[in-house]
């Protein structure tokens, strides 16, 4: 087995987090409001510093955030954190996790916009591995990564400072 290859570290994290959020700003450029749901983990954590980006920018007048779990085995099973339908209907949402790899967990995550009239629905994610087996596709990505299908990538991004991303 390879060991761990570090592919993204501290600094380039940070770096792609200010772009990433001014891309967000691009996209929502007409908007003073926007809704941003992470998938629960390290997407929670990638959120808080796209947030703390926008927020010292004063991209937006208002920015609202959930966590939502998905429980990527019963994908069936109601989200919990997911927002009730006044609180995103007819608003700019932002869906934000760490890694798109085939796209099960935000296919997941988009059946539960059933019903609810959004403005707009994009997808942020820090690393796209371009492995998609669902009608999926990030909007905004930090980077993209061609790997092989047994490759894993690794995001830690719980401790300040010491934010990485490797490639197992």
């Amino acid at each position: 087995m390879q060991p761990a290859v570090k592919i993204l570290d501290n600094q380039s994290i940070l770096k792609k987090v200010i772009r990433m959020a001014h891309q967000a700003k691009e996209e929502f450029f007409e908007e003073t409001e926007i809704v941003l749901i992470s998938i629960s983990g390290q997407g929670t954590h990638l959120c808080k510093l796209i947030l703390e980006e926008m927020k010292k920018n004063k991209f937006f007048d208002k920015l609202v955030h959930f966590d939502v779990v998905v429980d990527k085995k019963s994908p069936w099973k109601p989200l919990y954190g997911f927002p009730d339908k006044g609180a995103i209907e007819n608003k700019a949402v932002l869906i934000v996790d760490d890694v798109l790899n085939s796209g099960r967990t935000i296919w997941y995550l988009f059946h539960a916009f059933q019903g609810i009239q959004v403005k707009s629905l994009k997808v942020m994610v820090l690393v796209d591995r371009n492995h998609l087996k669902f009608p999926v596709r990030a909007d905004i990505a930090g980077m993209s990564l061609a790997t092989t299908l047994s490759g894993n990538i690794i995001s830690k991004l719980d401790k300040k400072e010491e934010y990485s991303v490797f490639l197992e």
